[in-house]
């Protein structure tokens, strides 16, 4: 299934209260269309067992639940400075 990167975002803002979300607007836009391909996944035989909505819910979810052990993970960029 194609779906955009404003559709994913939308996604989240829906599952996300009060997120704000700010479109970057440049000369360059970089690539006007992404498409991952599936074909080594389909050949081994692995199969989506939830579609891309539950997806970002669940993940939105598991942030709000985690969010703050999240956060004090170790972040090579933050402590060897």
């Amino acid at each position: 299934e194609e779906i955009s990167i404003k559709n994913i975002v939308d996604e989240i803002k829906i599952n996300f209260k009060g997120l704000e979300i700010e479109w970057v607007k440049s000369d360059n836009t970089g690539d006007k269309k992404r498409l991952m391909s599936v074909e080594k996944k389909n050949k081994i035989g692995i199969k989506n067992t939830i579609g891309i909505k539950e997806g970002i819910k669940d993940t939105v979810n598991w942030f709000k639940l985690n969010k703050d052990s999240h956060y004090k993970k170790y972040n090579s960029f933050l402590e060897n400075k």
